[in-house]
């Protein structure tokens, strides 16, 4: 990765940097938001070509006491091997307890038992990735009574027992030590210069607490303060050039915006290096290989620390109830949590909140166009309410949300919309479709290769494929809202119903089409892997569509809405 400044690549800039190729050194991306397949994976796999890449990581909650989540893992893996990214990065920080994603980057007693999870962790990523990754320093808003490390040591013991690099976030840094009264130039001197494989900048705000505190914010909203520049320039007297990332996740601006902050990064990375340095690649993350040097505290955990699963535990429990009602029943629920504790906790609550609300306007655009945005999130946050299964089970978020159609069947102030659920069920499914992995087709040579009769064949449809009966014309609904077409939505005939559909992505996107009854029933049961002439026994009412099976069979094919056969069926 050279020793520049690169910016943090979003799907608003996405197109721009298709089409015109900015001058940009770099570019990194958070990984979860390319697990899936579709054109936001190829789109990334084409810019990789002309841009140096890292992958930021979001989601593997390291510092989970309960354990990875080996689905995640091995997503993340795939997308690696895929995109061979310069860097891959992650956090010191937790967000997954009892397989409930809590949707924010929570913080860690720096404990002995926390670096040793966290270690075992980081080993494992390592192994799998086969790769050394960079851990970023979190920003963190409130403390442990029961901590024992520094923050910064805490970080220098997890490379050197791990070989692990570091990502440092000058404006984390910043922000955490404002927060706790740290010092920040010396947590930056606590790190260890030869482990830092990159750094980040960021704009952050502040909120004024009911108790009168001042806490800044790590929201990846704004410019990078006056402040942060001139810590950054104290990493760089301290580390030397390292590649720099401007992030900006939130009220993104203009691309011009964030090329503007690269570029005053630039120049103090200019300036704090002769030209030679500038072409140079990267030290190895760690001065030591793994277990060469532990931190001098290392042992077991002291006897009356809080267990951290319990910790976390009781944490995700406020994270996911009412964490007022919490705040009013006095002591604190949660082990270590310093005195006032549960106010500040309430800052990554309503950040969880937050994320959760806007996956969910992500899936379902036309539902909230419908209702409208503040009796959208209002339902949202209702249904989230209802506890750990109306929370994601992992940080994958794209795979959230089915249970709201179910909810907004229900809900009573939805209900004067009678097709608002067929709505919502229709974009799930689109939102299936978008999102996901590619599969190549199954190739029709393939389907003389067997020993089963042709009548018994069975197929794995495609994961982009789904088909739905719906009461209403919610497509053409889905349809006229999203364009914005107020007289098309006028027109739409709530009598024209049911209605048969087919979903699917195809290389323009992803397609909303209607079939003929016997025609979806037919496709229907092919998906449901049935065999051929069990299908083929819907089509015989309607002799004209039975005659032409084989050429209805074929388009299927053709189309790539199949994968493969069941298992046995085809190839020896």
């Amino acid at each position: 990765m050279p020793f520049a400044a690169g910016v943090g690549l979003r799907f608003p800039h996405q197109e721009r940097f298709l089409g015109e190729r900015p001058q940009v050194a770099w570019l990194e991306v958070h990984a979860e938001n390319y697990l899936g397949g579709g054109t936001a994976r190829r789109c990334l796999d084409t810019l990789r070509r002309d841009y140096p890449l890292s992958l930021h990581g979001v989601g593997l909650s390291l510092g989970s006491a309960e354990g990875l989540d080996p689905l995640h893992l091995e997503r993340i893996a795939a997308l690696v091997e895929q995109l061979q990214p310069q860097l891959v990065s992650e956090h010191l920080s937790w967000s997954v307890v009892d397989r409930r994603y809590l949707a924010d980057l929570l913080p860690l007693p720096m404990t002995e038992e926390s670096l040793e999870v966290m270690g075992r962790h980081v080993e494992q990523v390592q192994e799998r990735l086969r790769r050394p990754i960079l851990i970023e320093n979190p920003s963190t808003y409130l403390e442990f009574e029961h901590s024992s490390i520094p923050e910064w040591e805490f970080l220098d013991a997890l490379a050197r027992r791990t070989g692990c690099g570091l990502l440092c976030d000058v404006n984390n840094v910043f922000v955490s030590a404002s927060n706790h009264g740290w010092d920040a130039c010396e947590y930056l001197r606590g790190l260890p210069a030869a482990a830092i494989g990159e750094v980040h900048l960021a704009g952050h705000t502040t909120r004024i607490l009911p108790d009168g505190a001042i806490v800044r914010i790590d929201d990846h909203g704004s410019r990078v303060a006056p402040a942060v520049w001139e810590l950054y320039r104290q990493a760089l007297r301290l580390f030397g050039p390292r590649p720099t990332l401007i992030e900006w996740d939130t009220d993104i601006p203009a691309l011009e915006t964030l090329m503007e902050e690269a570029a005053h990064a630039q120049l103090l990375l200019d300036e704090a290096a002769p030209a030679e340095s500038r072409a140079a690649h990267d030290p190895e993350p760690s001065p030591s290989r793994p277990g060469a040097l532990e931190h001098p505290r290392s042992g077991t955990p002291r006897a009356h620390d809080p267990p951290l699963l319990h910790v976390q535990r009781s944490m995700g429990r406020c994270m996911l109830d009412d964490v007022d009602a919490a705040i009013a029943a006095g002591p604190t629920p949660v082990p270590g949590l310093e005195d006032g504790g549960l106010t500040r906790l309430s800052i990554y609550i309503n950040t969880g909140l937050s994320v959760r609300v806007n996956a969910l306007r992500l899936t379902f655009p036309a539902v909230q166009r419908l209702v409208g945005a503040e009796f959208f999130e209002g339902a949202a946050r209702h249904f989230m309410a209802l506890g750990p299964n109306a929370t994601p089970a992992g940080a994958w978020l794209n795979e959230y949300g089915e249970e709201l159609i179910g909810f907004l069947a229900s809900f009573p102030p939805a209900l004067g919309i009678p097709y608002l659920a067929d709505v919502a069920r229709l974009e799930w499914a689109v939102n299936r479709a978008l999102h996901a992995p590619d599969r190549p087709s199954l190739a029709l040579e393939r389907l003389g290769r067997g020993s089963a009769a042709p009548g018994d064949l069975r197929f794995v449809p495609h994961g982009a494929v789904s088909l739905l009966s719906l009461g209403s014309p919610a497509d053409a609904i889905w349809r006229a809202v999203l364009e914005g077409d107020d007289a098309a939505l006028r027109c739409v005939d709530l009598s024209d119903a049911p209605v048969w559909l087919l979903i699917e992505r195809d290389a323009a996107g992803v397609q909303v089409r209607r079939l003929a009854e016997r025609a979806w029933r037919f496709m229907a049961r092919l998906c449901a892997g049935e065999p051929l002439h069990a299908a083929l026994d819907e089509l015989a009412a309607q002799p004209a569509l039975h005659d032409s099976a084989a050429s209805v069979l074929a388009e299927h094919l053709a189309a790539g809405r199949f994968i493969d056969t069941l298992p046995g069926e085809l190839i020896a």
